[in-house]
């Protein structure tokens, strides 16, 4: 077989790149192929994606901020199916036009979401995110007068992540703010759960979940799951 991968990649701004990725070769190879299907970085909110186009040679186009390995599997109208793999190669925004002018990188921006009842966890959590160089956002800074529904969708539009504080029950609040975090696929989806017999949303329990016990290393655990948070953002942000 002479397929082969061919990618694209244009810089959005603010370390966010638009980028696609498709099947080159042979028309008559081409042909031959029923669909292919993509598996990004598990971060992705849909990490396996099934493109059947054949007029676009099969093309799967999305954004993110930095690279990693796609697996790809071509599967053909007749025969066994063929597994490539293909590092997506973005490029960095420091080492290009922005660090000729002296720009450096922004920093992460995470949104965190939670209830009432677990202010104090939510409150810790944004302590040490912020520490490490982190931006948080929560519903809490919305500017008075502006709807509600709008400030949301405008505060996760420019997440790298979201964090969510579940307890028990999710609020009104937190449910809306799940709800858009999944339609605007914000890159990372970190649930935080609290207590042992706790059921996540049914949106987030494909998620790798962190279970936090309150005593008295509660800080010390919100620590280390916020450096494996970074490094997760790192690895997708470039």
């Amino acid at each position: 077989m002479s397929l082969r991968i061919k990618q694209e990649a244009v810089s959005a701004g603010k370390d966010w790149w638009k980028w696609s990725v498709w099947l080159d070769g042979p028309a008559e190879e081409l042909k031959k192929v029923d669909h292919v299907v993509y598996t990004l970085h598990p971060t992705f909110p849909s990490p396996v994606r099934e493109i059947k186009d054949q007029s676009s040679q099969f093309r799967l186009e999305s954004a993110g901020w930095g690279e990693f390995e796609i697996h790809i599997e071509i599967v053909p109208k007749e025969g066994r199916s063929t597994t490539l793999k293909h590092w997506l190669k973005l490029g960095s925004p420091a080492t290009g036009a922005a660090a000729q002018r002296g720009m450096t990188p922004r920093q992460p921006v995470v949104f965190l979401s939670y209830g009432v009842a677990d202010t104090t966890v939510a409150r810790t959590i944004k302590s040490v995110l912020k520490e490490r160089g982190v931006e948080v956002i929560a519903a809490s800074d919305a500017t008075a007068g502006v709807p509600f529904d709008r400030t949301i969708n405008d505060m996760l539009a420019r997440s790298d992540a979201v964090v969510f504080v579940i307890s028990g029950r999710p609020s009104l609040w937190v449910a809306r703010e799940l709800e858009t975090a999944m339609k605007l696929q914000v890159p990372h989806i970190l649930p935080v759960v609290l207590g042992g017999s706790v059921e996540l949303p049914r949106q987030l329990q494909s998620y790798q979940s962190v279970h936090l016990e309150e005593a008295d290393g509660l800080e010390e655990q919100i620590r280390k799951a916020a450096g494996k948070w970074l490094g997760e953002i790192g690895r997708t942000r470039g």
